[in-house]
Parts: C-alpha cells; structure tokens; sequence
C-alpha cells in the first residue's frame, strides 16, 4: 500500500512539474515576451491565441503543482497560492491590459500582494508558533518582496538597464530566501541556485555595461568637442526648412558672436575659409545668440557642402541636397518622442534617442529629409534640456540631414520650440512642404488639455473655423496634382496604446482627410510602434524614438482598426516610387520587423502588410 502510494505521489509530481513548465512555456511564448527576445523567437512563429488562455492554463498549472506540492494542506495551499496569484497577474497585464488595468482587478491585485504575506503567516505551524517581532519581520519581507517584484516587472516590459534590472531579480531571491528562512522553512536547492545565479548576473551587469563602451579611444569625439568649444558653440551647426532652391542653416553659439557661412559644391572648395574661391558663397551672420542663416539661389536636386565660422574658428564640413519635384523615387524617415523622463528614471531605463540616430544614418542611408513627431524634450520649457536630451544626441544626423519638427506636448508650447526650429509658415506650430510627387503637412495636435503638468499652456485650437482648419484645408486642396499626402501630428488619432484615441483628431480632421485623399498619418505620443487601416488611410504611431517603450494596449477597444503593435524603439523608413509607398519599421540592430506597401497605381488604394 505504501508503495503504490510513493509510486502515485511520483507520478502526481511529475505530472505537475509537466503541466507547470508547458503553462510557462506558452505563456512566455506569447508576445510582447516574444518581443524581448526577437533574435531568439521570430514573430511568424509566435502562435496566435486568445490573449486569456495562455494565463488561464498558467494559473491552472500552477494551483495543481502547490496542491501536489503542499499535498492539499488546507492552510498551507491557499496561502501559498494567493502568493503566486497576483505575480501571474502583475506578468499577464501585457496580454490582457484592457481587463487588468481596471481599477477593480488592479485593485485586486494589490490586495492580493497585501493579504498573501499575512496569509503565510497563519499557515506554516513553525511561524505560527513564533514571536510577533519575527512575524512583523516576515511581513516586511514579504511585501518588500511584492514590491521589488512590481519593479522587476516594470523593468522587463520597459527594457530596463542591466544593472536595475538583474539587481531587482537578485533582490527578489535574496528576499524570497529570508522569507522562507523565517518561515522556518530552509530554502530549496532549486531557491539557491536561483539566488546564486541572479547575484552573478547582477554583479556581471556593470560588466556588461563596460563591454558596451567603444574599446577604442573616441578621439574624434573629444576633438569635435574642443572645436566646438573653440568656436563658442552650444549648439553645433544643423539644417533646417529645405526647398528646391536653399536651405536654413542654424546654430547657437555660448555667447553673442558674429558668424559666417560657406556653401560651396565641393568639401575641398571649403579648406580654407578665410581666402574661399570665387563660387564659394559667403553669408554673413551678426552678433547673436541662435543664428539662423537662409541659403537661397541653389540648384534643384544638388548637393552643396557647407562650413561655419564661429568665434573666428572654421567649423565641420557638412552637406545638404536640396529638395526636387520631379517624379523620382525617394526615401524619408520618420520617428518621435525622443525626451527623456524624470531625472531618476535615467537609472532605471536608459534614454536611447542617441541610438535611434545612428539608427537613421546606418540603415536608412538614403533619407533625404527625417520628420520627428514631437516630444523632443521632457519639459520644453527648460532649457538645458534641448541641449542634453534633444540636439545632443541628434548633432550628428542633424548636420546633414533636416529634421523637419513636429509641436508635442511635451514641447509646452515653449518659446526655446519656436526659436530653435525654422519652418515655412507664419504660424510655425503647423506648415506644409512638398517633396517629389508629394505633400507633407505637419499639424499641432499637442493632445493634452491646457494646464495639464506635461502640455503647453493653450492647446492650438484645431476646431472648424479656426485659422488651422482653414489652412488646413486650403493646404489641401491646392494638392490635387501631388500623387501622396502625408499627415504629421502628434498625438494619434487611433491608437490602443497607454494614451488611445484623440477623438478631436478623428472628429475634426477626419473629415478633411477623407475629403482629400489623405494617404497616411504618422504620430507619436503612445511609446510604440502601431500600424492601423481606417477607410484605405493609414495611421502610424512611431512613438519609439527614445524614450520609455511600453508594451501596454489598454485601449485597443477603442480602435478595431489596428493592425500590429509592438512596444519597440525604432524608426520608419519610407520609401515614394511612383504611384507605390513602402514602409518598414526598423528596430536598434537594424532588423525590419514589420512593413506595409500603399499601391494607387491601379487607381485605387490598395494596403498590404506583413
């Protein structure tokens, strides 16, 4: 009898630890895990499940596995599992966020990670039969394990930085051994090896971070650094507002300086600045502190090099193409919200705008001009963050290649927004440009209400009426020849993202967009990439260039229309052939990880994706 009962519990364990690591592993199958790991797991292979099953059969699992385990122990079972009940919770809100961002369940939640510590502390007869002081310990354990455990989640969804990130995961053994050694219970082998291995990748991470550094010495960098600052330069040269026949270029020098511009065909007509050849233009800039200096008389279709002088020092050399009309392909790039977060969230999740740079300039080699979708800086009406957060890292893709701006919220509609940036328009929060056989139209729709803490005093008014929707539409119709036009506004009008849906966008400029054949819209603000079809017309929320992903879909009730979505940092490479417009979503390493194709050349529009 004894026998066949040893030989049931074998088998019954067995069968749990089966279940429970087939439950594991489908969940962890499940994007947005997959997307964690995207040179491990393709995305064609992820299998498309209702998003509740793979939580469900995990929860299942695991109350089988702490049933064989505590061998049905009426107190022990139930402690034990409204412990492992909200950590299945906390990890399933990516896949079910419109149900477990309700305040009711993320209640729950949090109650659970308050009740199950007290829970523990009624089941296990050693720790019953303790003190108070080592139950008050026991507690405080437990729930600072609840809360490392949160961080920890946080900083995987948000791809947080390694040392955070494995320091949280070590924490969490090292808290989850006290707790059972005050238990009374002694840790497992299997709790000790994961504390062992997390405390090596915690204390491997800062390793890792070094490997990460360039081995060689960035000697350009410091002596790009010591020219600038022999020039008097806060804000290095870049490129602004391209036309057909010139180009802006500005910059914004520590202190009020005279300086000088010199546009030429070629690098080598620029050596030598003090004495140029005679087809050498010189433009002479006065005494200022942001300089804004307009080229005009070009050819079409050319490119021209350019130098500063600045504090009597002759600066880099950089290069422009002026724009064309002509009916021949071209490429642009596209991308937003770029700002950091509060000044400790650095340590948490590093800013990568810088990375997104040389993403453009490494795998979309042939953009001719880049739009970002606003959010630039945190808080626009701090100075030194333009400086730190926005040209900074932007410097070298900005030296040869105009970033046409977008007005965010996060701008605040501050005055740094206007004099930094040079557009083709009185009112510069919205203005229109036309490349090729194409229209771009840049909007202000900041999204947040006037007086918010992250949005501009007074929201640019956008209703019928108004000098934007007029202009809008005037824009508009004088595009009939134009093959495409592009919209650009911050925050989408369809998004299931953390922010959602504009309405005012969709109910305002909807219309006008239908009216007009709008081809496509590119947005930001949601911290994501997501790719949407409403009526033939395309939305794009490009909204990874630099700050915080997120992987939360919390309002994809709100828009049937959406397509894909993938919280990912990443830009947009748009390539106009003709009566054909391709797109792909290019990631850090370069990898295309979705595309679409627009075809008008059977004179209807025709979306495909992939």
């Amino acid at each position: 009898m004894t026998g066949r009962m040893e030989r049931r519990a074998f088998w019954a364990r067995g069968a749990a630890w089966a279940a429970l690591c087939a439950a594991l592993a489908l969940f962890f199958y499940t994007r947005p895990f997959t997307d964690l790991l995207p040179f491990i797991i393709s995305r064609h292979a992820v299998p498309a499940l209702p998003p509740a099953l793979p939580p469900l059969l995990l929860a299942a699992a695991l109350a089988f596995w702490l049933w064989v385990r505590t061998a049905g122990n009426r107190l022990l079972f139930p402690a034990r599992l409204a412990a492992a009940l909200p950590m299945v919770i906390a990890l399933s809100v990516p896949l079910l966020p419109d149900t477990l961002l309700d305040r009711r369940w993320f209640g729950g939640m949090l109650a659970l990670f308050f009740m199950a510590p007290v829970l523990r502390v009624l089941a296990p007869p050693m720790l019953r039969q303790t003190g108070m002081g080592r139950k008050a310990l026991y507690l405080l354990c437990a729930w600072c394990r609840s809360l490392v455990f949160l961080l920890f989640v946080f900083l995987l969804f948000a791809r947080g930085n390694p040392v955070p990130f494995f320091g949280a995961l070590a924490l969490l053994a090292w808290l989850s051994v006290a707790a059972a050694r005050l238990s009374g219970e002694a840790p497992g082998r299997r709790l000790r090896l994961s504390t062992a291995a997390a405390t090596l990748l915690f204390l491997a991470a800062p390793l890792h971070a070094l490997g990460r550094m360039p081995a060689a010495p960035q000697s350009g960098k410091r002596e790009g650094e010591r020219l600038r600052a022999a020039m008097g330069l806060h804000v290095r040269p870049y490129l602004q507002n391209l036309r057909k026949d010139g180009v802006t270029i500005m910059w914004e020098s520590g202190a009020p300086l005279p300086g000088r511009v010199l546009v030429g065909g070629e690098p080598e007509d620029l050596l030598r600045p003090e004495s140029p050849p005679r087809d050498v233009r010189v433009i002479e800039s006065p005494a200022s502190l942001i300089h804004e200096v307009t080229v005009d008389g070009l050819e079409e279709d050319r490119t021209y090099h350019y130098r500063v002088v600045s504090n009597g020092v002759a600066g880099e050399t950089g290069r422009f193409r002026t724009a064309h009309e002509k009916p021949e392909p071209f490429e642009f790039a596209v991308y937003g919200d770029s700002q950091e977060m509060f000044g400790w969230a650095e340590y948490l999740v590093r800013n990568r705008h810088g990375d997104v740079c040389k993403s453009i300039l490494r795998d979309s080699p042939g953009a001719r001009f880049v739009v970002h979708v606003g959010d630039m800086t945190f808080l626009g009406n701090e100075y030194d963050r333009w400086g730190r957060e926005f040209f900074g890292r932007a410097g070298d893709l900005m030296r040869d290649t105009v970033v046409w701006p977008v007005i965010g919220n996060h701008e605040m509609g501050a005055h740094w927004y206007f004099d930094y940036f040079s557009v083709p328009n009185t009112d510069e929060r919205y203005y229109a440009f036309d490349y090729g056989n194409s229209r771009f139209i840049v909007l202000a729709v900041e999204g947040y209400a006037a007086g918010h803490t992250y949005g501009p005093p007074e929201r640019t008014p956008m209703d019928p009426g108004t000098p934007q929707y007029e202009w809008l539409e005037r824009t508009l119709a004088g595009s009939a020849d134009k093959t495409w036009r592009f919209v650009f506004f911050h925050h989408p009008a369809l998004s299931t993202g953390i922010e959602g849906n504009f309405r005012p966008a969709t109910r305002v400029f909807g219309p006008l967009f239908e009216k007009y054949g709008v081809d496509a819209a590119f947005s930001g603000h949601d911290h994501d990439f997501e790719f949407s079809v409403r009526d033939g017309m395309v939305h794009v929320v490009t909204g990874g260039g630099g700050g915080p992903v997120s992987p939360l879909r919390p309002n994809s009730k709100e828009n049937p229309h959406a397509r894909y979505f993938k919280g990912v940092w990443h830009h947009c490479r748009v390539r106009v052939d003709g009566a054909k417009l391709k797109v792909r979503a290019v990631d850090l390493r370069g990898g295309t990880f979705f595309r679409f194709m627009v075809d008008k050349s059977g004179g209807s529009r025709v979306v495909r994706w992939e």
